[in-house]
């Protein structure tokens, strides 16, 4: 494949619920000759959203990127894929997370 991921994948880590995190993504385009046209980003469920990249061209040798926010709605682990709809084919990226419960601790004395 002439199309890289910097990260190759995407992990979040552990994460507290409902705290927003934003992480960036860079599309190498490895070719020396091919020109490669993004359309969109797309995410399937609401816990990852995307901030489209401003650069739509992505020329021989060329580097652009994107963010994903993701923001835990539950407790438990997510993954999923971002579909990067281009000009040659539909490529898949993985992300993923794990969301933990926040606890709070009362200590009462008499």
């Amino acid at each position: 494949m002439w199309i890289r991921f910097d990260p190759p994948f995407l992990d979040f880590g552990n994460t507290h619920l409902g705290k927003e995190i934003k992480k960036e993504v860079r599309i190498i385009n490895m070719h020396d000759d091919k020109t490669l046209d993004i359309s969109s980003i797309e995410s399937p469920n609401k816990y990852f959203s995307i901030i489209q990249p401003k650069q739509r061209v992505l020329e021989p040798q060329e580097t652009i990127t994107f963010e994903v926010i993701f923001l835990p709605r539950k407790i438990g682990n997510v993954e999923q894929t971002l579909f990067i709809n281009t000009s040659s084919s539909k490529l898949k990226y993985p992300v993923s997370s794990f969301f933990k419960t926040f606890y709070v601790f009362f200590s009462f004395s008499a």
